[in-house]
């Protein structure tokens, strides 16, 4: 019953107080408050309660004053005292709350729902150490009340132990066997004679003696306790044992030998470390998720930018003549147009929101045109060897997807080795995975896939960062030498077509990266690489952007295709135009991101007004809006910024086309 669990407040403020006492009297605890930290000294003293909850600033004197005023004295140092701090404390303050004799901590601000849990779980934890205590009292009661008649009771108190399931062990001040229980012998493997004499410390793992050897230095100064969790090498491995540690004491008040009862707690210990393990995750997860939307929101914004350069660079360059020194100029441009692009496909992989589609394609001429682009890129000192299958099957993908996984897995190759250069090697082969031969560290599922591999002889991972080598962010170069986000991107690509990478390395031999993935037993169809530009036939089109300069070169690029263009940077003047006259346009082309009605709430409302509307839909980022979502809201088209005039045109085409198909059918 949690009525018979015992709690006092302290706290100075009133409106805190009251609200404390209140929430858990409620939740059906014996409550009694103090406002002062002298009163809360005279309170516990009186009622003894379970558990102190303890401001840590107080009128008169603070909370580790009075956390070890409590500690000191015999009938209050087993109360439980949590401190509470009102601002985020720093681990030195900590430390100095537990040296006070503090055994938990909260720090506010700190909802009810957590309140009433951390309490919940203290008086757990409390409850459990009454057991266990009172079980002690009673054996120490048995030994204070034959403590001048102690070696002729060695045999009864010996039987008693022998009875006792838990772990039950008497040492002296040197840490060495005096006696050890059964069942601890039978849990380490070992006689008690071959206990006796030598001491405990070598069977605890080197990373909890230091702990272990602090907490037993407590066992010399009231209460002459301590509890314990180490790992000890049993004959099992290793596990977690919990001790409870009690000093016995001679006529003179001196500690002569020491009773330790243990628990084995490695089942408990476990669980909380996974806990820990999952809570992590979660941080993790939370942050990548944080970053993605922020990395989305720099997508938006720079396709905007991207829009602008590339659309008025195409201008520029279809008014230049073929002779004119200012074309290279432009066609850099274009080039760093691209790059910039490529960088923007990076973030929205990473981001979660790449809306590519896959289709059936021929990887290895996938992989083979890559390769042109990365080997005219390479450095001479660099040797780029290729073995690529001639009858690998097609896969289900992304071109410009496999193509960036290549660029990355090359690009930190390259970073990889030394400066006098080296060798990376690329091979691409059909690989197939049955119920004997399966790939453990692929956990690849039986099927036929393709194996991508690329190797390299240059520094190596060391094992240590292995692990997280796919994690976003994470980099072991210099400033500015990398983003940390490649190789989260190749992880995040390969997933996403269904296939699984492996990254095997050893420091100053080389890393290799294997990648499977499932390969398609369809057929590919052959694109048309035909580049005629699609023209207009004075076509009246509206185009929407809040960005101006966008809204300016999309009416520029329509007009130069040979539409009868309009633009407007307001949705709410669009709305008014196909109000007053629904049938005056032929096609209405809409941003997604923009104030007060986005582009998909635009379109909806123009087709509640003109059902028969066709619409086309552009997106430099948007987590609301993919060619999947454009199509089941009745819109033709989906144009990824930044919008380039081929595309565009081709598009457009496509949308009117097909609506005048629809309207001779009809």
């Amino acid at each position: 019953m949690q009525s018979n669990f015992k709690i006092l407040v302290v706290d100075d403020d009133p409106q805190i107080l009251y609200g404390t006492v209140r929430l858990l009297k409620q939740d059906g605890y014996d409550v009694i408050e103090a406002p002062t930290g002298h009163q809360a000294i005279k309170t516990a003293k009186q009622h003894i309660p379970d558990l102190i909850l303890l401001d840590n600033v107080l009128p008169d004197i603070d909370g580790l004053e009075v956390c070890r005023r409590l500690k000191a004295e015999k009938k209050t140092c087993d109360i439980f005292v949590c401190m509470i701090s009102g601002i985020k404390i720093l681990s030195e303050d900590q430390a100095e709350g537990i040296e006070t004799g503090a055994d938990d901590y909260i720090v506010r601000p700190v909802g009810n729902r957590e309140l009433l849990a951390r309490v919940a779980m203290m008086r757990r934890l409390i409850n459990s150490e009454k057991k266990l205590k009172k079980h002690l009292e009673q054996l120490e009661e048995l030994v204070e009340q034959r403590t001048t008649a102690l070696r002729a009771s060695e045999e009864k108190y010996r039987l008693i132990v022998k009875n006792q399931t838990d772990l039950v062990v008497k040492v002296d001040l040197e840490g060495k066997f005096l006696f050890a229980s059964p069942s601890y012998c039978k849990l380490f493997g070992k006689t008690e004679d071959d206990l006796i004499g030598n001491t405990f410390m070598p069977l605890v793992h080197e990373d909890d003696q230091e702990i272990t050897a602090k907490a037993m230095k407590n066992l010399y100064r009231p209460p002459y306790k301590a509890y314990i969790e180490q790992r000890a090498m049993t004959k099992d491995g290793w596990r977690w044992i919990g001790w409870m540690d009690t000093s016995i004491l001679d006529q003179n008040g001196n500690v002569t030998e020491i009773i330790g009862v243990g628990r084995d707690i490695d089942e408990r210990k476990k669980a909380e470390l996974e806990k820990d393990k999952l809570q992590a995750q979660l941080n993790q997860s939370q942050r990548l998720e944080s970053l993605g939307n922020m990395a989305g929101g720099i997508v938006h914004e720079f396709n905007n930018i991207l829009s602008i350069i590339i659309g008025n660079n195409e201008l520029v360059m279809e008014d230049l003549p073929e002779w004119s020194p200012s074309r290279e100029s432009c066609e850099e441009i274009h080039l760093a147009g691209l790059r910039a692009i490529n960088t923007v496909k990076q973030l929205l992989t990473f981001s979660k929101q790449d809306d590519s589609v896959k289709k059936p394609i021929e990887i290895r001429s996938v992989v083979k045109e890559s390769l042109e682009l990365i080997r005219s890129t390479t450095p001479t000192n660099i040797e780029i060897r290729a073995t690529l299958s001639p009858d690998c099957l097609p896969i289900l993908g992304d071109a410009t997807q496999i193509n960036q996984i290549l660029i990355n897995l090359c690009s930190n190759a390259m970073d990889a080795l030394p400066i006098s250069g080296g060798i990376i090697d690329i091979e691409l082969r059909n690989f197939e995975i049955d119920h004997c031969n399966g790939v453990s560290a692929h956990k690849s599922a039986p099927g036929k896939y393709i194996k991508l591999m690329v190797r390299d002889n240059g520094s190596g991972i060391s094992q240590e960062i292995l692990d997280r080598i796919f994690e976003p962010y994470f980099t072991t170069k210099d400033v500015g030498k990398g983003s940390g986000i490649g190789l989260a991107v190749v992880h995040g690509i390969v997933e996403n077509h269904g296939g699984s990478i492996v990254c095997e390395s050893t420091k100053d031999k080389g890393t290799l990266f294997t990648i499977l993935i499932p390969a398609h037993e369809g057929t590919v169809e052959e694109e048309s690489h035909k580049t005629d530009m699609l023209f207009g036939n004075g076509e009246r089109i509206l185009y929407v952007d809040d960005e101006p300069a966008i809204a300016k070169l999309g009416k520029c690029h329509l007009e130069a295709l040979g539409y009868d263009a309009f633009s407007t940077t307001d949705p709410k003047d669009a709305l008014e135009m196909i109000k007053a006259e629904p049938d005056q346009f032929d096609l209405i082309i809409s941003d997604m991101a923009m104030p007060n009605i986005p582009g998909d709430q635009l379109i909806a409302q123009i087709r509640s007004i003109n059902p028969e509307m066709p619409t086309m839909i552009c997106s430099g980022y948007s987590s609301r809006m993919s060619e999947t979502k454009a199509s089941k809201m009745g819109i033709r088209a989906f144009v990824m910024k930044p919008l380039k005039k081929a595309e565009l045109a081709k598009k457009i085409r496509a949308v009117l086309d097909n609506g005048k198909q629809l309207s001779s059918n009809s």
